[in-house]
């Protein structure tokens, strides 16, 4: 029988233009000192085994620090999900075409009305779930730490940058013909999940499950079996095997395998969990 596995990820980090200062405390070993923007928690990068698979899939989960607005975009072949760590007041997210552009949206549409008009702007709170389905154009606000959670690889259009300067002197490139070649224009583009004090369960598609929980009080416990991921976002804790202790805190993301469901989590954290269903 395999043993059970509790295996750290460790993190790759990503200097980005639009950073804030959030993930510098948080990754003090980072080798990126001013505008740390992007730490890849999960990804095929850092877990490129066969070991890793779960239903033949490794997703991607991020976190994102957004000082300022990132690119008016879209993802044309996937859904991401968006889970608000922490943000500062009335901050927001643009997601979306309105319904009364949805038919005739173009980029002339674009241009002549207005990003504000066209799209919707969504005001994020701690804790609130966002999924964003393909094609669908969007924006993180700035203020606002982001874990970001995907199922796929991405193949990012970008639409609008604002005229930003990169880190080599250059505006950024966009991509307006494949983006607006791959808008989508059905009703549903996105959906909001309001804050929960406890247990949600946000997707449940490919084999996979995507559920973030909140252990706030002692004596609760989440069991692990099989294979799964989790990702801590706030708080700290430990992950019991087999009556051995590792300590978790916030930032953490580990690869668990469990053959024998004697894995669980315990601690004041909240955290992703993804695993087959």
């Amino acid at each position: 029988m395999t043993k059970n596995i509790v295996e750290k990820i460790e993190p790759i980090f990503e200097q980005k233009i639009w950073a804030g200062n959030n993930l510098h405390t948080l990754y003090p070993q980072s080798s990126i000192k001013c505008q740390l923007g992007e730490v890849k928690l999960l990804s095929p990068y850092q877990c490129y085994d066969d070991k890793y698979l779960i239903n033949g899939i490794i997703p991607i989960v991020k976190l994102i620090d957004a000082e300022s607005p990132l690119s008016i975009q879209l993802h044309p072949n996937y859904s991401e999900w968006w889970y608000i760590v922490k943000c500062k007041k009335n901050a927001s997210v643009k997601v979306g075409v309105k319904k009364k552009y949805l038919n005739k949206f173009c980029e002339k549409c674009f241009n002549n009305i207005g990003i504000d008009k066209v799209l919707n702007t969504l005001t994020v709170k701690e804790g609130d779930v966002i999924k964003v389905y393909p094609g669908t154009i969007h924006s993180i606000g700035g203020g606002i730490l982001i874990c970001e959670v995907s199922l796929w690889e991405n193949i990012t259009y970008r639409i609008d940058d604002f005229n930003r300067i990169d880190y080599s002197g250059n505006t950024r490139e966009l991509h307006l013909d494949k983006a607006f070649g791959n808008v989508n224009k059905e009703i549903l583009q996105y959906k909001k999940y309001e804050a929960r004090k406890d247990t949600q369960v946000i997707l449940n598609e490919n084999g996979l499950s995507i559920t973030f929980i909140n252990i706030s009080y002692p004596g609760k416990k989440v069991n692990l079996n099989k294979k799964a991921y989790i990702i801590i976002l706030d708080g700290i804790g430990e992950i019991i095997n087999n009556e051995k202790s590792c300590k978790i805190r916030k930032g953490d993301s580990f690869f668990i395998c469990s053959e024998n469901n004697l894995i669980y989590v315990i601690g004041k954290i909240k955290c992703i969990i993804i695993k087959a269903l």
